[in-house]
């Protein structure tokens, strides 16, 4: 099969991910609530709580600092978490035999995880764009063009994240079991990320554990681009390693996701 027709069959399983979110109108406002109110609680909140504790406890913060902190790793969390859980839908597919009608289409395997990857990751992006709108209207004050060069990253980050998920689902049975098993990965994964609070101090069991999550990887390298130009006080308490560091980390795992994820995914759905 032709390069080129490869690529329009892989397009057109994305293209069916994103009709699914298109027409899933409650998917759809849930998927933006959900940040909306983590700002509020956590960004709003840490602001009115500690700016009088500011000057004694983390130095001279600006005002609305935390505000800006917790949108800065919510819009990467956002990205990686959508990708991620939204390849349960594998599962769905496998017991409604979608996945199998596939499997016997004239398509590589490739191709197929592939699309659906790229499906998971363009529903991540039309979220995060209503996440960015919400964020101006809270008040955050990061400069757009800032926000603007974290998105081809996030690319990345919605990569990594849908390989997570496809290495997460091949080793799930049915439907429940994937049910319970994601949104059960994604507390661990999210307040183990420094989306929130910070992961610095850490004890020593838990900052293995935050080593390993690659959502850690994704919100330090969003802030390490959006507080780049920060006095250092700010880079300090806001970025844990590299902009580079991050990058290598994120690209190992993901493509480590992707190799691993679609050999076990294909062979299980090759011996049903």
């Amino acid at each position: 099969m032709s390069l080129k027709a490869e690529l329009s069959k892989t397009a057109m399983l994305a293209y069916r991910d994103v009709l699914k979110l298109l027409r899933d109108r409650p998917r759809l406002v849930i998927s933006l609530v959900f940040p909306v109110m983590f700002m509020l609680v956590f960004g709003v909140t840490l602001d009115s709580s500690l700016t009088g504790l500011a000057g004694s406890s983390f130095g001279a913060l600006p005002d609305g600092f935390f505000l800006n902190y917790v949108f800065s790793g919510i819009l990467a969390q956002s990205i990686f978490q959508t990708s991620f859980s939204g390849i349960v839908s594998l599962v769905s597919d496998r017991e409604e035999d979608f996945s199998m009608s596939i499997f016997v289409a004239p398509i590589s395997r490739f191709s197929i995880v592939l699309g659906k990857i790229i499906g998971e990751s363009l529903v991540a992006f039309i979220q995060v764009f209503g996440i960015i709108v919400f964020g101006y209207l809270l008040g955050i004050t990061i400069p757009l063009d800032r926000v603007l060069l974290v998105l081809p990253f996030g690319i990345l980050f919605a990569i990594t994240g849908g390989c997570l998920g496809l290495l997460v689902a091949s080793r799930i049975e049915g439907k429940e079991s994937a049910q319970r098993t994601f949104p059960l990965l994604i507390l661990p994964l999210t307040f183990l990320s420094g989306a929130f609070t910070p992961v610095k101090d850490l004890p020593f069991l838990l900052n293995i554990v935050k080593s390993l999550n690659p959502m850690y990887y994704a919100v330090d390298l969003s802030r390490s681009i959006i507080f780049a130009n920060e006095p250092s006080l700010v880079r300090d308490f806001t970025i844990n390693n590299g902009f580079g560091y991050n990058l290598i980390v994120l690209i190992v795992l993901g493509i480590s996701f992707l190799l691993i994820g679609t050999f076990l995914f294909t062979r299980k759905e090759g011996n049903r």
